[in-house]
C-alpha cells in the first residue's frame, strides 16, 4: 500500500501538513470563545474574533440583515449637521427641521403643547374686526360679546356705561328689544305708580300730555290740578277714567264752563313754487266748522285786488253762488253771481300791483261735515292797492257764498281769479271744535 514511502515517513508528512494548516488557521495562536468567528488577521494567518467593519463589504447589508429588535443606539447613528433625520420620500437625510407637512392634520392634542408655551396672539387665526375669541358652549368661535357672556353677578360699574351724549336720559327700551338712552315716557311707568308725594309742589301736573292714563293714584289728581287749568288742548284722549274726572270736577263729565275750545290746525301749505290751485284733501270730519286763513297774491297783470274762489270736493258743477260787499276808502259797492262753478268769497293781490301787496283772507265754512244741508261760507278780506307810502286805496270785502250740495266737505280747493298763486302764499286750514 505504501510502496514508495515508509509508514513512518508518510505519517510524519501528514502530521506536518496538519500542523501547517493549524498554523494557517490560527490554531495555537488564539483560542475560540463565545460569539467569535474564524477570520483572517490580515497577516496571512487566521484567528478567532468578532466581525469588524472591514470584514463587511460596503453596500452589502440590506434591511433584512438587521434584527427587528436590534435597538441600535442613537449614539451609533451618524451625527452630521445639527437637525433631524427626515425622509424626503426617497432617502433619509440629516440636518432637517419639522415642517407643517411632516405633522398629520388633527394629530396634535392639548397634551402635546407645553403648558408654558405662551403662544403669541399673532399666531392665532384672525377672528374679524371688533370680535373676540369666545366659547359657544361647544367650541371656540370668533364673535362679539353677547349678553350670555356677561355674568349675572357682574355688577358693571355705572361709570362704564355710555352716557349717550345727551343729558336727562335713562337706559330704557322703546321697542321692547333694543336698549338705548332715552327720556322716561308714559309706557315706562306702570299703572298706579305715581302718588301725591312724587309730584313736586313747584311743578304741578298740568300742561300738554302731563297726565297719563291710570298713572295717577290716590288724590294726586285732586291736589295737583287746580281750577281752570284743564284746557281742552291739554288733555290726551283717554287720559282720564270716569272716577278721576269725578274727583276733580265732582261729576262724571267735564262741565262746558271748564273747557276752552280753540281752533286746531289741520294742515298748512306754503308755496315753494307758483301753483294754479291749492287743495286740502282728506279733511277730518271731527270738527264743527272749518276756518281758512290765507295770505295770497297771483302772477297775472291785474293792478288791484283780484278774487279768490273756493271749490269743494272737486265739484265744478254750476251750483255755487256768492255775494260781496266792497269798501274802498269812503265808497261802498256790491256784486255777486248765481249758478257759478266756484264761489268767489276771497281776495288775492293782483300781479300788477306792488310786489309786497298780499291779501289776507279769513274764511269760515260752517257745518262742513253735516249731511243733507247746503254748505255756506262767510269771509272777511282786506288788502292794499297801490305803492307806499300813501297807495291808491285800502279795500275790504265782506263775502258770503254757498255750495248747493248736501254732501259733507272732504276736500277744499283754492283758485286764483287769474294766473297762478305765487311763491310764499300761505294757506292754513283749522278745525273749530263743537
Amino acid at each position: 500500500m505504501h510502496t514508495s514511502v515508509s509508514h513512518s515517513t508518510g505519517m510524519n508528512r501528514a502530521i506536518a501538513n496538519i500542523l501547517a494548516l493549524a498554523t494557517k488557521l490560527g490554531i495555537g495562536s488564539s483560542t475560540p470563545t463565545a460569539n467569535t468567528v474564524l477570520r483572517g488577521t490580515g497577516s496571512g494567518t487566521s484567528a478567532f474574533g468578532q466581525i469588524v467593519s472591514g470584514d463587511i463589504t460596503d453596500g452589502t447589508l440590506v434591511n433584512a440583515d438587521v434584527n427587528a429588535s436590534a435597538g441600535i443606539l442613537l449614539s451609533k447613528l451618524e451625527g452630521g449637521t445639527s437637525g433631524l433625520l427626515k425622509s424626503n420620500g426617497t432617502v433619509i437625510t440629516s440636518g432637517n427641521t419639522i415642517g407643517s407637512a411632516d405633522i398629520a392634520d388633527d394629530s396634535i392634542t392639548n397634551a402635546d403643547v407645553n403648558s408654558a408655551a405662551a403662544i403669541a396672539v399673532t399666531k392665532l387665526a384672525h377672528v374679524g374686526a371688533n370680535n373676540v375669541l369666545r366659547s359657544n358652549g361647544t367650541a371656540n368661535v370668533g364673535g362679539q360679546v353677547v349678553n350670555a357672556d356677561v355674568a349675572a353677578a357682574a355688577a358693571l360699574a355705572v361709570s362704564k356705561l355710555s352716557a349717550g351724549g345727551t343729558a336727562s336720559r335713562v337706559v330704557g327700551t322703546i321697542d321692547g328689544s333694543t336698549m338705548q338712552m332715552t327720556q322716561v315716557n308714559g309706557s315706562m311707568i306702570p299703572a298706579a305708580t305715581i302718588g301725591n308725594s312724587h309730584v313736586s309742589a313747584a311743578d304741578p301736573l298740568y300742561g300738554d300730555n302731563k297726565l297719563i292714563a291710570s298713572s295717577v293714584t290716590g288724590n294726586a289728581s285732586t291736589s295737583a290740578i287746580g281750577t281752570n287749568v284743564l284746557h281742552a288742548n291739554r288733555m290726551t284722549a283717554g287720559s282720564f277714567i270716569e272716577s278721576e274726572v269725578t274727583r276733580v270736577f265732582g261729576a262724571a263729565s267735564i262741565p262746558d264752563s271748564r273747557l276752552v275750545r280753540q281752533p286746531a290746525l289741520i294742515q298748512e301749505i306754503t308755496l315753494g313754487a307758483a301753483a294754479g290751485s291749492v287743495t286740502f284733501s282728506s279733511i277730518p270730519q271731527t270738527y264743527a266748522h272749518l276756518l281758512l286763513v290765507a295770505s295770497t297774491r297771483q302772477d297775472d297783470a291785474a293792478t288791484g285786488m283780484a278774487g279768490l274762489a273756493l271749490r269743494f270736493n272737486g265739484d265744478a258743477s254750476a251750483i255755487y253762488a256768492y255775494q260781496v260787499v266792497l269798501a274802498a276808502g269812503s265808497a261802498q259797492s256790491t256784486f255777486g253771481a248765481m249758478a257759478q262753478t266756484e264761489a268767489y268769497v276771497g281776495g288775492s293781490g293782483g300781479g300788477g300791483s306792488p310786489g309786497a301787496n298780499f291779501v289776507i283772507n279769513d274764511l269760515l265754512i260752517a257745518n262742513y261735515s253735516y249731511n243733507g244741508i247746503h254748505k255756506q261760507c262767510r269771509g272777511i278780506v282786506s288788502g292794499a292797492e297801490g305803492a307806499p307810502p300813501s297807495g291808491s286805496s285800502m279795500k275790504m270785502f265782506i263775502t258770503g257764498g254757498v255750495w248747493q250740495s248736501g254732501s259733507p266737505i272732504t276736500s277744499l280747493t283754492c283758485l286764483p281769479q287769474g294766473g297762478n298763486f305765487i311763491v310764499s302764499c300761505r294757506f292754513s286750514l283749522y278745525g273749530i271744535p263743537a
